[in-house]
């Protein structure tokens, strides 16, 4: 086992380094969120289809997902901020690209340059935790990153109704590049350099595939890592299905959708505030455990109900409430368990861990858009193939490691 990286004298913390860091790692949730109720809107005035639209956003996953593995190991190679300046600035350019977009072609081509660049925020926050924490406090660091990220999806999706009504929804992607520029002033002038000149991994870019192939083959990361990426993966089908369900299906408006939206996320608020209260106390595993369980009893639920149509609407925001709750007390603690072991190698181990919940998301959502039949049903049956995957995952490699290493 890797011996645990030197942390700085004195690391930045507080409120105001929790918040910087929350920003960075909003830069997925606000550029995906803040837009969903526009894209009925777009659709029409773009005259275009459901799946080339849907291609809007599968692009920005794509781009966020993939980039992820470059820019970790630049980050391990110049530290944290230069790649996290260039990201900024591409982030700034993609979303001014969406504005000014005159056809779903370009907007899907600027979506993914605006993935590509906020994807710096994502890898390098979860970087710089790993820098100045140890497990379980990192995981109690996740746990709030995760409250503060919880503002983005109950706020953005009303922002953007709010702009989707007064200015249209250009205005959304004139606002995210301000976002853009407010997350590069601030990670400029108030955020120091985690990684000191002579942790800085100097191996040749040669060597990087063979460094990704060490981590897929460590139990210790694929365990932690591959339950995180298909939990998320589940969430993404609920961000790419939900439009859908709640405007079509069930009738909402845009300015309703937003709402329930956003209460659909206060659970998973909660739940945030309460893992980072009890990890210290009771351990990444078992948190981790507990909220696994909610969570394939809450996606049970949602198929029954989904698949039935018992309690119409109720029945698929309830458990789709109880499901999302649950997330607070697994990312943390699988993004701490995965980061653990390799903090000569963070950057690509933080990369590695982000990339995969985003690819089987965009598979996830191209199968959804292939299935949708109107009704619930395809969404509530891939968030559960999804959320069984990731208990069995943690079924098969964590829990089977933790027992055979008591022994």
């Amino acid at each position: 086992m890797s011996a645990p990286a030197e942390r700085l004298p004195s690391p930045p913390r507080g409120f105001v380094f929790a918040a910087l860091l929350g920003i960075l790692s909003a830069f997925g949730a606000i550029s995906i969120d803040m837009y969903l109720p526009a894209l009925p809107g777009m659709q029409r005035e773009l005259a275009t289809d459901a799946a080339a639209i849907q291609w809007t956003l599968n692009g920005f996953f794509l781009g966020f997902g993939l980039s992820q593995l470059v820019y970790g190991p630049l980050a391990d190679r110049f530290g944290r901020k230069a790649p996290l300046f260039v990201g900024c600035l591409l982030y700034i350019a993609g979303s001014i690209g969406c504005a000014l977009a005159t056809d779903v072609f370009w907007l899907a081509i600027f979506r993914l340059l605006q993935g590509i660049g906020g994807a710096a925020g994502s890898v390098i926050s979860r970087a710089i935790v790993r820098d100045v924490y140890d497990r379980d406090h990192a995981a109690k660091m996740f746990s709030m990153l995760m409250l503060l990220m919880g503002a983005a999806p109950m706020f953005a999706p009303s922002v953007g109704g709010l702009l989707l009504e007064v200015a249209g929804w250009r205005a959304i992607f004139w606002t995210l590049a301000g976002f853009g520029v407010i997350a590069l002033l601030l990670s400029t002038f108030l955020l120091r350099e985690t990684l000191p000149t002579e942790r800085r991994d100097r191996r040749p870019p040669g060597q990087l595939a063979r460094a990704y192939a060490s981590l897929l083959t460590d139990s210790r990361f694929i365990g932690y890592a591959g339950t995180g990426a298909m939990i998320f993966g589940g969430l993404f089908v609920y961000i790419s299905g939900t439009p859908a369900v709640f405007i079509d299906h069930f009738g909402l408006s845009p300015r309703a959708f937003a709402v329930l939206f956003g209460c659909n996320v206060v659970g998973m608020m909660i739940m945030s505030t309460i893992n980072s209260r009890f990890v210290t106390r009771f351990g990444v595993d078992r948190m981790l455990s507990t909220g696994l369980w909610i969570c394939i009893c809450a996606a049970a639920a949602l198929v029954l109900f989904a698949g039935t149509g018992t309690g119409g609407i109720y029945g698929v925001v309830i458990p789709l409430f109880l499901l999302l709750a649950s997330f607070g007390l697994i990312g943390g603690n699988t993004g701490a368990g995965a980061l653990q072991h390799f903090p000569h190698m963070a950057g690509a181990a933080s990369a590695l861990a982000g990339v995969m919940p985003f690819i089987l998301g965009s598979i996830a959502g191209t199968v959804l858009g292939l299935l949708s039949d109107g009704t619930p049903r395809p969404m509530a049956l891939l968030m559960s193939a999804m959320v069984t995957g990731g208990f069995l995952v943690h079924r098969l490699v964590v829990v089977r490691r933790l027992k055979a290493e008591k022994r």
